[in-house]
Parts: structure tokens; sequence; C-alpha cells
């Protein structure tokens, strides 16, 4: 016995189109790359290594977030993120011994700020995509 069909309308509340999808995307990294931004101008009395190496592991954060759903290969993009998650674990784990001289609690809002936008691209991920073409089916013209 078949499923009963789900009206187009209601699949549309509980699903997104290929464009919705990437301005979901689009919003959430430009709201949290800007959020990003005003917490590393925050950073002050960091020395030039801590700060390199603050950066460069917020951008490999944010490039493996961007393969999110973009990637060829799933697999690699997941690995990608794992890598990098790993590496925020251990920033976390063992912040004291990092010795990036940031305030304290700097580096746990840095970290919520990723997870938070991190969160948010998963769920964006996890709406499946409907054809937009299911959203306005053609009306039969009466003859």
């Amino acid at each position: 016995m078949k499923p009963p069909k789900v009206p187009p309308r209601a699949r549309a509340l509980f699903s997104q189109t290929l464009a919705e999808r990437a301005a979901y995307r689009n919003g959430l990294t430009l709201f949290f790359g800007a959020l990003l931004g005003a917490n590393l101008a925050l950073l002050d009395g960091l020395d030039i290594r801590s700060y390199i190496t603050l950066v460069a592991l917020l951008a490999g954060v944010v490039m493996a977030f961007q393969l999110i759903g973009r990637s060829r290969s799933r697999l690699y993009s997941f690995v990608n993120l794992g890598i990098y998650a790993g590496l925020l674990a251990y920033a976390v784990a063992y912040k004291d011994s990092l010795a990036l001289g940031l305030a304290a609690g700097r580096l746990d809002q840095l970290l919520a700020t990723l997870a938070i936008w991190l969160l948010g691209l998963a769920m964006i991920e996890l709406i499946p995509i409907i054809d937009e073409a299911d959203l306005h089916p053609e009306k039969e013209d009466p003859e």
C-alpha cells in the first residue's frame, strides 16, 4: 500500500528550493563571517605568532564549513570538517597550553560562534530540496 501523496503546498513548508538553500547558506556565511571578524577585532595583545596561528585555524574551519553541501564528495567535506573539528577540540581541551594569549573567555566565544554557525549549516543541509516546478503546478486550461 502506497503512502498518501503529500500536497505540494504541504511539502513546500518542510522543504526548500536550491535558490533558497543558497540564500540561507549565504546569509549565514555573511552574518557569521562578520561576527567572526568582530570577535577577531577584539583580540588585543596577541603576538604575531599567536595571531597567525589563530587566523589560520579559523580560516581552515570557515573553508571546511563552505565545503559542506558544495563538495563533489561528501566524504571529503566531512573528513576535512572532522580534521578542523579535531583541531578545535584540541584547542578547547588544551587552551592553556596553546599560549595564544587570548583573554579569558575569548576562545570560548570564538568556539561558540563556530558551533552555532555549524549547527545552522547542518540544519540547512538537512532540509530536503523541492523542485521549483512542484511549488507551482501548471493549471489545466478548461476547454
